[in-house]
Parts: C-alpha cells; structure tokens; sequence
C-alpha cells in the first residue's frame, strides 16, 4: 500500500497513524499531477477527496496523471460541482 501527498505534514500524520494502528504502509512525497513520476503502477487507486479541489483544466491532467499509475480499479470519491452547497452558510 502506498500513500501519497504534496504536503509532508500530511505524509507525517499518515505514517503515525499507519504506525499506531498496526498497518503496514508506505508513504511519498508527490505531485498529484504527476504520478507517472513514482515510476510505478497499481491494481487499485483511490482518490479520497481531491478531484473536487481542481479546475476543469486541472481536472484534464488529473485525470491522465490517474491514467499513469492505474492499471486495475480506479475509485474517485469527490463532491459534485451541482446541486445545493451544504458547507453554505445561509
């Protein structure tokens, strides 16, 4: 299992949290939009909230950066851009 992030505190709290509860996992620093650059390629993906956070160009190279490193499953779990705000305050 390998996990992935930009920010290294978010790496930081990963690795303790893989630690304390026992699960054995490995974790890198990298570019969301270049995945290729890990040099490797997974069975499974999963994208736990990212999607949502960029442009429609952006979006475009996500998407191929996926492409990249996908060679089973890919799982996107995102908000949609439609329907009513719920984080709005009235």
């Amino acid at each position: 299992m390998l996990g992935v992030d930009v920010a290294e505190t978010a790496l930081k709290s990963a690795r303790e949290k893989s630690r304390r509860s026992g699960l054995e996992a490995e974790f890198a620093t990298a570019d969301a939009l270049h995945l290729e650059r890990l040099g490797r390629q997974f069975d499974t993906v999963l994208d736990s909230g990212l999607f949502h956070t960029f442009d429609a160009s952006e979006r475009l190279e996500y998407a191929e950066s996926l492409k990249a490193v996908t060679k089973g499953t890919l799982y996107v779990l995102c908000f949609g851009d439609e329907g009513e705000n719920p984080a709005r305050t009235p």
